[in-house]
């Protein structure tokens, strides 16, 4: 992804999580360039949950992650699960679109020209769309966090 596209998809995305759920804040990941990754604090454990954005590396497209940990660190030591078979007493994170989608677990949203042949067929090909900027990718992605990813997360801090 150009790292322009980059650096104000991560601006946008934490002042939404920020906007949402002030609780959340940007953490560093050491050894990881593809990742940017917001955390928050259990409500009443001390256990951590994560929202992170992930760049595709020859494409201008992205992904977002929802994970857990019992300590403050992004579990990257941990494959991304499937939704229905998370094991919620150890570290798990999980792409988001599974949360609202039973189909390939590496979708994502792409920046491009949604008019475009292209981007008409990468539209068909990554079910969350293609955007114009990374401003209209943001609102979509605020859409489903507000929708999915906040109450999965208020729902695990329940049981």
């Amino acid at each position: 992804m150009k790292t322009g596209y980059k650096k104000k998809l991560i601006h946008l995305l934490a002042n939404v999580l920020i906007e949402l759920d002030p609780r959340f804040s940007p953490i560093t990941v050491d050894g990881i360039n593809d990742i940017a990754v917001f955390a928050r604090p259990h409500v009443k454990s001390k256990d951590w949950y994560f929202v992170a954005i992930c760049f595709a590396r020859t494409e201008d497209r992205f992904f977002l992650e929802v994970g857990f940990n019992i300590s403050p660190n992004w579990p990257s030591e941990v494959l991304p699960d499937q939704a229905n078979t998370i094991n919620f007493s150890k570290a798990w994170r999980i792409r988001v679109q599974q949360l609202w989608s039973n189909s390939n677990w590496n979708i994502g949203w792409s920046l491009g020209d949604p008019n475009s042949e292209e981007g008409t067929a990468k539209g068909r090909q990554y079910s969350d769309g293609v955007f114009s900027t990374p401003e209209a990718a943001i609102l979509n992605v605020r859409e489903r966090l507000n929708l999915f990813v906040l109450p999965f997360i208020a729902k695990r801090e329940m049981v």
